[in-house]
């Protein structure tokens, strides 16, 4: 055995080989693979992939020498790219792409091609299939989704199959042309009414100058192993909490102990005046699985709050299975007036198994009962329920008792229990039933972790309440604090302060300052949705203040304010549903028609007042012509959104496609019974709980795929400017004329707030932020 020298002892201890990217490697066993099955000998040559690794080991080595082995060494060289929307590649990889897009329809579906790249390192084609029909239900039928992966296909006959939605393997190099065959549409009924096998031919070419390559700035990785240190126990007011929608908010465990180099950083990508920071969390070899708690924090040099984004390309920058990012993360960051270094913390727990046994009851109360006019229930629902046992706390987010088929529960796990046995309680049999299919999700540092079950039997629907038995919960042992330090390269300081100084957006994630409520400036105003019981609507003042509640599921204020449309409950419209209008002053209920379906959802009120539209059964679009009381039924086979009526009294509809491509844009014209398709520029339309289209002067808000921007647009007409970057938003839409409300999450203080937006001077008003779901905004002329 060879004996080192205390230094090289060091340096070892320092100085990890970088491991080749998934795909690379991916791509080397497939070689290899076909080499040994082709019993071809291969002559030896010399590996220039190698020098990838020997290179920076080598600058690695040179810098330790001159710093010491203990320093935390920045970035080294840019080997690699970055192509927003497909990943990392090699910095001289040849991209391929479509030389125009793919459009073919069959049996009146339409299948949309628009974009598709090909790197050494993977396939991506972003399809989408459009106007699917709902499938024919019939006694008897036997209900098989589609669940098939599609593959592309080269001339030689050889398969490439989907490895997630959109993405493929890598082609062979310098591959023309190639089919995609998709076998069924994804999550359709298979042999019903939407049609399958599907082929459509792709035409490649170099993307030269077409594609945008961003610096990728690898990691020298000599970051020392994680090592588990003494903390300083933080003083409880200081963590952060979760679940701020409760009255009395559960903090988070504080941590006992530091794990130094927990967090790891593997990439580094500028892009423009920011930069965007990949990596890993890493606990100590004998501590076992991790739980994440919280939210990254970063710190600068002088402890203060460093803020950030999460990426709008996160799928494509870290690796993404089964709806988890698991130990990986990723962020955005603008370094511009903070101190170098920069020091970057997450909270994790370790867990362990209990015998405790909790009994989560819900009332017969606390559920939805969806049936149809004059019939009983055929299930029973219920959700966002929250429950304390101790020190514990659980939160159910759907649990749904049902008659003829299994009955099942989904909970939210954390802080405190990461998963569970469950059991419901059967009162016929007096038995508890076994939930069987059970799933956990150890979720990721976006989203808690989850688990649930379902359960075999006939449930009666008319118990004064319901029991969950949850039993054997894995729960919080030790908890640690992940950290590094980071020193950013000089040079990559320098590129990213040059481009600083672009205009930003009216609420932007580095610069907001949250505002305090001031009663005087907020205006006269209207807001309707849920309450906290989700079964009555409720009627508010811009204040918070309770004005009314109505039985009913949806309604919407008309273009004054003064009316309010919803669907009357049988009960009170004398055993007919019907669509009523409120006067708000006068509590006066004027009858406009019977219903003969039982969903009203979204009903949106024409400016002019003459027509009402909403969705009805089916996904049904319903245009009601209050001066003749005639309904204009257009049928949409696509789950479609009501956006919201324009100024010049058009209807705004968002059509959502299967598959990854964009949503579709229509606009509908009631006096010629016309829709046209508007071209949307990269934008996501697929609504919010507000109109999204101003009925003042037809502009949209929208937000991008990532749901953490929001952009002003004229449908139709030059680019959409972003008015809002870096905050998750909950709803937001139009108010007033130049005015729009906006929820949006603080990640500071893991809150929400409500502001009022004018987007033409930027002013911003902050208003109390009403609980449950919102349906519609009025402001209230005097």
């Amino acid at each position: 055995m060879t004996k080192l020298s205390d230094f090289e002892k060091e340096l070892k201890s320092v100085i990890k080989i970088e491991e080749p990217d998934g795909a690379y490697k991916n791509r080397l066993q497939a070689r290899l693979r076909e080499r040994e099955l082709n019993g071809v000998t291969v002559p030896q040559k010399a590996n220039l992939r190698w020098v990838y690794v020997a290179i920076p080991l080598l600058i690695v080595m040179a810098v330790i020498l001159i710093a010491g082995p203990n320093k935390v060494l920045a970035q080294i060289k840019s080997w690699l790219g970055f192509v927003p929307g497909v990943g990392i590649v090699e910095k001289d990889a040849e991209i391929w792409t479509l030389q125009e897009p793919v459009v073919m329809t069959k049996d009146g579906v339409e299948l949309q091609i628009k974009e598709a790249w090909f790197t050494p390192e993977k396939s991506v084609v972003n399809y989408a299939f459009f106007n699917v029909p709902n499938p024919n239900f019939y006694p008897g039928m036997v209900l098989e989704q589609c669940y098939l992966p599609a593959w592309l296909e080269t001339e030689d006959g050889t398969r490439y199959e989907e490895i997630k939605m959109g993405e493929f393997p890598e082609l062979p190099a310098g591959t023309a042309q190639v089919s995609l065959h998709v076998p069924c549409i994804w999550n359709t009924v298979l042999n019903n009414s939407a049609p399958q096998d599907w082929q459509a031919s792709l035409n490649l070419t170099p993307a030269g100058d077409d594609v945008t390559i961003q610096d990728v700035h690898m990691m020298a990785d000599a970051l020392p192993e994680p090592q588990v240190v003494p903390i300083e126990i933080q003083d409880s007011s200081a963590l952060e909490t979760r679940f701020e929608d409760l009255d009395n908010p559960i903090p988070l465990p504080k941590a006992e102990k530091t794990i130094e180099n927990g967090v790891q950083i593997h990439n580094i990508i500028r892009d423009g005046d920011a930069l965007v920071l990949t990596g890993t969390f890493s606990g100590a070899a004998d501590l076992g699985d991790l739980y994440l708690q919280g939210e990254i924090k970063i710190e600068d040099a002088d402890g203060n709050y460093v803020p950030y984004r999460i990426p709008e390309n996160i799928r494509t920058l870290i690796p993404y299975e089964n709806y988890s990012y698991g130990m990986n993360w990723a962020i955005e960051m603008r370094p511009g007036g903070f101190k170098a270094p920069f020091t970057i913390k997450q909270l994790a727990s370790t867990a362990k198994r209990t015998d405790d046994v909790f009994d989560f009851e819900i009332q017969q109360e606390n559920f939805d009962k969806p049936q149809k006019s004059g019939e009983e229930p055929i299930w029973l629902y219920a959700h966002d329920l929250s429950r304390s046992f101790g020190d514990y706390f659980l939160k159910a987010m759907t649990v749904n008792i049902q008659r003829e088929i299994h009955s099942s529960a989904h909970f939210y796990s954390g802080p405190y229990i990461f998963d569970a046995s469950l059991d419901l309680w059967d009162p016929e049999s007096g038995t508890f039933l076994p939930g069987f299919e059970e799933t956990v999700s150890k979720g990721d540092f976006l989203t808690l972790g989850s688990f649930g079950a379902k359960f075999n039997g006939r449930m009666p629907l008319d118990q004064e309440n319901y029991r969950l038995r949850v039993s054997k919960p894995l729960i919080v042992d030790k908890t640690f604090e992940l950290s590094t330090t980071w020193m950013p390269d000089e040079a990559l300081l320098s590129a990213v302060a040059e481009q600083s100084g672009q205009p930003e957006a009216i609420i932007s994630y580095e610069s907001f300052v949250v505002p305090d409520i001031d009663p005087e400036k907020i205006p006269q105003g209207l807001i309707l949705g849920f309450g906290d019981t989700q079964k009555t609507l409720e009627l508010k003042d811009l204040q918070g203040n309770l004005i009314s509640s109505i039985e009913s599921n949806y309604g919407g204020f008309s273009f004054e304010g003064r009316k309010l449309v919803y669907a009357r409950s049988a009960r009170e419209g004398e055993g007919q549903r019907e669509l009523v209008a409120l006067d708000i002053a006068t509590k006066e209920i004027t009858a406009l028609t019977r219903l003969e379906d039982d969903n009203v959802y979204m009903p949106r009120w024409s400016p002019n007042g003459n027509y009402l539209a909403y969705l009805g059964d089916n996904n049904g679009l319903y245009i009601f012509n209050i001066e003749n009381e005639q309904f204009r039924v257009i049928s949409m086979a696509d789950p479609v959104e009501i956006l919201g009526w324009s100024n010049e009294n058009e209807l705004y509809i968002s059509e959502h496609g299967y598959g990854s491509g964009k949503d579709k844009l229509y606009v509908y014209t009631v006096e010629s019974d016309n829709t046209r398709e508007i071209i949307v520029p990269g934008i996501s339309i697929w609504g919010s709980n507000y109109p999204t289209i101003s009925r003042f002067d037809g502009r949209m808000v929208a937000n991008n795929t990532a749901g953490d921007e929001l952009y002003v647009w004229q449908p139709g007409v030059g680019q959409p400017r972003l008015i809002v970057e870096g905050f998750e938003l909950h709803s937001y839409g139009w108010f007033d004329q130049e005015w729009v409300i906006v929820s949006l999450r603080i990640r500071e203080t893991q809150s929400e707030i409500t502001v009022l937006i004018n987007v033409d001077n930027g002013e911003i008003i902050r208003i109390p932020t009403v609980p449950g779901v919102p349906f519609d905004i009025t402001p209230v002329k005097q």
